[in-house]
């Protein structure tokens, strides 16, 4: 074991940088993708002082966390999770990730659903072209009608119900839009007790506060504070610290699309090739990791 005077700074540099954390494609959870791609890869094992601590299995743990890692004694390698897939734990993580890459966007527009009956005439003013791809049953409790389903797709559990304000023309308690609230567990590398720990931290929406049915445009503010308050340093300007794209929200949120106001990174839309997993009150992380980020996950 180390000295524990070598061990104090990165405790320290751990304490501040606690993990990737928060809004993850459901991927893969196995590790065959990664397997396959990383044969071209290979390398010996890192000789991480972590290995003898590291789950020494012959698969990949089932139903993993963000930031898991084990030690796969059948090729020798550590592996981490990204939130979809099994990933190399060394230097080939970069190189995995171009390959990936190469082979194109993984994420799948949201896929058609089966269409309801009108009970009114309808027409499609407003936000309903936003909404084209959701069924009318989604929000509405009979499809076409005016009357919110207050335990539909729209609702919140545990919220108030939706509604429409027909004089200011604006929606109210829609899940979509913020009403939703929950908690995230990821792992992390406790370098005081020198094994893994789960972490559980909660995340909220904005409130689903009025949302105008005629408003033009929409940012991430519709939803979401800009950044998300933060409940550990994964969405602080910390994050990373030197690692300029770990502060990015794409590092962590492949839906989102950001940008630097001012010197703070602000979210400015959402990547529509992963619109399938946005908008449903579920908090989805992916990490991209890059061998720099081995420095403390």
């Amino acid at each position: 074991m180390r000295p524990r005077e070598h061990r104090t700074p990165v405790r320290r540099l751990s304490s501040v940088i606690a993990g990737i954390g928060l809004l993850v494609i459901g991927g893969c959870s196995g590790q065959d993708d990664a397997a396959s791609l990383a044969a071209s890869l290979r390398e010996p094992a890192s000789g991480s002082v972590r290995v003898k601590k590291l789950p020494r299995l012959a698969s990949a743990p089932e139903a993993p966390r963000l930031m898991q890692l084990y030690f796969d004694t059948t090729n020798g390698r550590e592996w981490i999770y990204d939130g979809a897939r099994w990933v190399p734990h060394d230097s080939t993580v970069d190189s995995f990730y171009k390959e990936l890459a190469s082979k194109g966007p993984e994420g799948t527009l949201r896929p058609a659903q089966p269409g309801t009956a009108l009970t009114v005439p309808f027409s499609p003013t407003g936000a309903h072209t936003k909404h084209r791809a959701y069924v009318c049953t989604a929000c509405h409790l009979v499809g076409g009608s005016p009357c919110l389903d207050p335990a539909g797709a729209a609702a919140a559990p545990g919220q108030a119900a939706p509604s429409f304000d027909a004089t200011a023309k604006t929606c109210s308690s829609v899940a979509c839009h913020g009403a939703y609230s929950g908690t995230y567990t990821y792992a992390r590398w406790d370098w005081g007790i020198e094994d893994f720990a789960y972490v559980t931290v909660p995340y909220a929406g904005g409130g689903g506060a009025a949302n105008g049915w005629y408003t033009t445009g929409s940012s991430c503010t519709s939803c979401h504070r800009n950044p998300p308050a933060s409940t550990g340093p994964w969405h602080s300007p910390t994050h990373g610290m030197t690692v300029t794209a770990a502060r990015k929200c794409e590092t962590c949120h492949p839906d989102a699309v950001s940008a630097v106001v001012n010197g703070v990174t602000v979210g400015v839309s959402i990547n529509a090739t992963y619109a399938a997993v946005h908008a449903d009150g579920t908090v989805n992380v992916q990490a991209k990791f890059s061998s720099k980020c081995f420095g403390c996950h």
